[in-house]
């Protein structure tokens, strides 16, 4: 027997509530920044900390690397926040400046730039 779509939130939430208590991070009610990439898995982490009652804050960092898709992610991250009534903080970086100003790969680039802002 398969478990219906609400239950399996149910589980996730009363897992990720758990997890939160096992592991002495802050309780639900705390504000928390959390990275909205837009994709499926910064979505469902955002939705759930916002039914557990935390005061979140979206972070969506646009890389401009995708052209049309990148866009496309940074409007899905705005209406997420829309959706959840959330704050939502975007910011644009000029990664190749970045890699031509430092020598890092792209991927450190990207993870320099996104660690430096949040």
């Amino acid at each position: 027997m398969s478990k219906s779509d609400t239950d399996i939130i149910k589980d996730i939430e009363h897992r990720v509530r758990q997890f939160v208590t096992d592991n002495d991070l802050p309780q639900p009610g705390s504000r928390l920044i959390a990275g909205l990439s837009g994709g499926a898995d910064s979505t469902a982490l955002v939705a759930i900390l916002v039914a557990l009652g935390y005061d979140v804050v979206a972070a969506h960092c646009n890389f401009r690397l995708r052209g049309d898709e990148s866009l496309r992610d940074s409007r899905h991250a705005r209406e997420v926040a829309r959706l959840l009534d959330i704050d939502i903080h975007v910011r644009d970086f000029d990664v190749p400046g970045r890699m031509a100003a430092t020598g890092e790969s792209l991927e450190m680039a990207c993870r320099s730039l996104r660690y430096d802002w949040f």
